[in-house]
């Protein structure tokens, strides 16, 4: 929580940590999964709608 521009409190940082997984046995690249986490941040829902600051820190699990 932060006070905006007209002093009043807003969640100013949100911190999604969404799993991330791959079938099979090859998980990507680590340029592969930057590819695929900007990609995923360019359209997601979320990062289109709320103004606050959003960090989203993906993990990957098989």
């Amino acid at each position: 929580m932060a006070k905006d521009a007209a002093e009043r409190m807003v969640v100013a940082t949100v911190t999604p940590r969404p799993r991330c997984q791959f079938p099979g046995e090859r998980l990507p690249s680590d340029e592969e999964f930057a590819g695929l986490h900007e990609q995923a941040h360019r359209e997601c829902f979320w990062a289109n709608s709320v103004r606050s600051d959003m960090r989203i820190e993906p993990e990957t699990y098989r």
